[in-house]
């Protein structure tokens, strides 16, 4: 039921032992009063570690509807699931700059749905000379034992993305900041992706985009969905 849901288990799995390694204190037997931040945290991020034990405590009630139940005398929890479309911006990948070594930085997408996603990829006739330097870095780092135990792997090649200065702003002036982010990948080496928030508000037309790669500052204007997500 949780998969159908779209929890991502192997993603919440850190957070989710930090949130079981925490000491219960204030409720009477011990046990701390959940609130709806923890209770956020135990219904998503549950799964990833026991889907078992999460299980034990939900129950579907309908499309989109999961009751919540911790054995609290006081409370239980309603999850509503809202299907939010994903709306793509850009038409045409769009060059914004090149790096001194003739690295080119593009523009290769941009989406709305609960973010502002922005998505770069390094291009040009360096890239693949580097994307060959970095598997082959990797090959030996990954046959060499000791160096697995002492060295951290080779970083991956759109690491060289995060010097470009972005900003998002639109024209009723909505103050977009990142909130979170993934730089590689496999089979996406030359990828790198930030997350904005908050949405564009209802109100807003038109996003405004700002590329600054070494001395090259590029704009663009991007249509936003009439009706947002």
């Amino acid at each position: 039921m949780l998969a159908a849901l779209g929890v991502d288990r192997e993603a919440a799995r850190r957070r989710t032992i930090a949130l079981a390694a925490a000491e219960p204190a204030s409720r009477p037997g011990g046990r701390e009063p959940i609130d709806l931040r923890k209770a956020t945290d135990m219904i998503v991020m549950t799964a990833g570690r026991n889907p078992d034990v999460a299980e034990e405590h939900m129950q579907l009630l309908g499309d989109g509807l999961v009751h919540v139940d911790y054995g609290e005398a006081d409370q239980v929890f309603l999850v509503q699931v809202t299907r939010i479309p994903r709306v793509r911006l850009l038409d045409v990948p769009r060059p914004l700059g090149v790096f001194d070594d003739g690295m080119e930085v593009w523009l290769a997408g941009v989406t709305v749905d609960n973010y502002v996603t922005v998505t770069l990829e390094g291009r040009g006739a360096a890239a693949p000379a580097a994307l060959q330097g970095y598997r082959d870095q990797r090959a030996r780092w990954e046959a060499d034992a000791q160096a697995r135990s002492d060295t951290e792997p080779p970083a991956w090649p759109a690491e060289r993305l995060l010097a470009v200065t972005l900003t998002l702003r639109d024209d009723v002036g909505s103050d977009y900041q990142i909130n979170t982010g993934q730089t590689g990948g496999t089979g996406r080496e030359w990828l790198h992706e930030w997350s904005y928030r908050p949405t564009p508000p209802p109100a807003a037309t038109t996003l405004h985009l700002t590329a600054q790669v070494d001395q090259t500052l590029t704009t663009l204007d991007l249509a936003l969905p009439t009706n947002p997500p």
